[in-house]
């Protein structure tokens, strides 16, 4: 098992702010010396920052955009939202040798606000690790 939850003070850009809370939890299991699985959730939670429409606009259906768009906010809000996702995934982790390691994954995500709902991500990692012998 690991897992790691952090609190991460940022910049306020614009005034507004942005701090978020950073979570990672996995189960894994040593199928062999070098082999590894393991399944795991992420998450972000911003708890303030802004929401699309009502912080931008009074029309919902943005029938006033671009007119009432040109604002500093807007320019900048991918940076000012209030953005919370979770995502649920798997990876694995092949030692070649105590030098090189072959990691990845794959996820989907299952719960997202102020977002993009990620449909499915993979990752492909080769590590090459220094000293210690």
């Amino acid at each position: 098992f690991r897992g790691n939850l952090s609190y991460v003070f940022s910049e306020k850009p614009l005034g507004v702010n942005v701090d978020h809370l950073l979570g990672y939890f996995s189960a894994g299991y040593w199928f062999r010396q070098n082999f590894s699985m393991d399944v795991f959730i992420t998450g972000k939670y911003t708890f303030k920052g802004l929401r699309m429409p009502e912080d931008f606009t009074d029309d919902p259906t943005y029938g006033n955009y671009p007119d009432e768009f040109d604002t500093p906010e807007w320019w900048q809000h991918d940076r000012l939202l209030a953005n919370r996702d979770a995502a649920l995934g798997i990876g694995f982790d092949y030692f070649f040798n105590p030098k090189y390691k072959l990691s990845g994954s794959a996820f989907s995500g299952i719960w997202a606000e102020q977002t993009s709902l990620t449909g499915l991500a993979l990752t492909l990692a080769l590590s090459r690790y220094f000293g210690g012998e």
